[in-house]
């Protein structure tokens, strides 16, 4: 027995040392790995992190991609520097020239693709999340639920409804990566609005002269949804003001078309009789609220509208509107351009 003692170390100390030099030559594969490309060739490959994904499932979709030789040295780089929970979502460009040390701090950053969001003016919260369906930006459904009902939820300098945000997200040209949450890109559009709008048009309110902010957003949207010539905003204003400051009830075909949730080339006489609040053909004053999300020149138009005579306007093929002071003159223009198929 006491023969053997020294034979049993010697197997167990050279079976230690075989698991030091694997463990060390793991150690030393894996750091290699960690800071060798996977390739040598600059290729530019557009990667897509999702919402919620773990570093296992980010490496191995870096790895389909292309951009790393095996997801082991990125994992375990992750989880020494303490970064996996730091992975940001978003497009980032990448390639296979760079480490993984390179694309870990890369996705830790931030730094994702971002995208171009042109919001036409004159947008309803609904076409703004069909826009966003469309390029698949941010979360459709979770901006119109929040845009419609979630008004209390956000912070604003200037006074605004409690649910729906109508009217106040400023239309504009943003920057947003691909999932960018709903909350922050309503964030956005308040703020723009407030910068625009808030603190420039009405300087923080002090120009609004009586009436409402939310009169005047209601009042702009509206000459957003008839105008279709921006030298005829002013004009169109005028009108309106003209007609409200008399009782008249407005007529305009702009919240018939929101009344009935969809765009209609032409009314018929059924479109005009629909029952809503909004229905200025059937409701005097103005309607409940904005019926959509007007630009900087409509607000400035209901500022400052056009001293004109006008109660009435017709519109032309062409967009172009007929102007009238008077009920039979209106009635003549109508007969002017149906006469000439415009009607």
């Amino acid at each position: 027995m006491i023969g053997r003692q020294p034979s049993v170390l010697r197997i167990l100390a050279a079976g230690l040392l075989v698991l030091v030099l694997a463990v060390l030559a793991f150690v030393i594969w894996a750091w290699r790995g960690y800071y060798a490309p996977a390739g040598s060739v600059e290729r530019r490959v557009v990667v897509e992190v999702r919402p919620g994904a773990t570093v296992g499932e980010v490496a191995t979709l870096l790895r389909q991609r292309g951009v790393l030789r095996s997801t082991l040295p990125f994992r375990l780089g992750a989880r020494l520097r303490g970064d996996g929970a730091r992975i940001k979502q978003g497009e980032y460009v990448l390639s296979p020239a760079m480490s993984p040390d390179r694309i870990l701090r890369v996705l830790v950053s931030g730094k994702s693709i971002e995208h171009r969001l042109v919001i036409p003016e004159g947008s309803s919260i609904r076409r703004i999340s069909q826009l966003l369906e469309r390029r698949r930006l941010s979360d459709p459904a979770g901006f119109e639920a929040q845009a419609l009902r979630g008004g209390d939820s956000f912070h604003t300098e200037f006074p605004k409804p409690s649910s729906s945000l109508e009217g106040y997200l400023f239309p504009d040209t943003y920057r947003v990566d691909r999932h960018l949450p709903p909350d922050r890109l309503v964030t956005m559009m308040l703020a723009r609005f407030d910068e625009v709008v808030w603190q420039d048009l009405l300087k923080r309110g002090s120009a609004l002269h009586g009436k409402s902010l939310h009169d005047i957003i209601t009042l702009a949207s509206l000459v957003e949804g008839e105008a279709r010539r921006p030298d005829e905003r002013k004009i169109i204003a005028g009108v309106l003001w003209n007609r409200l400051n008399q009782g008249w009830p407005l007529q305009c075909d702009a919240t018939v078309q929101y009344a009935l949730g969809d765009h209609r080339e032409r009314l018929g006489f059924e479109d005009l009789r629909v029952e809503s609040p909004y229905n200025t053909y059937l409701h005097k004053g103005l309607p409940p609220g904005p019926i959509n999300n007007p630009g900087r020149e409509s607000v400035s138009a209901v500022l400052n509208p056009a001293d004109v005579p006008y109660l009435y306007y017709v519109a032309r093929a062409d967009g172009r509107h007929i102007f009238s002071e008077t009920y039979a003159e209106h009635q003549a223009a109508i007969r002017r351009l149906a006469a000439r198929g415009e009607r």
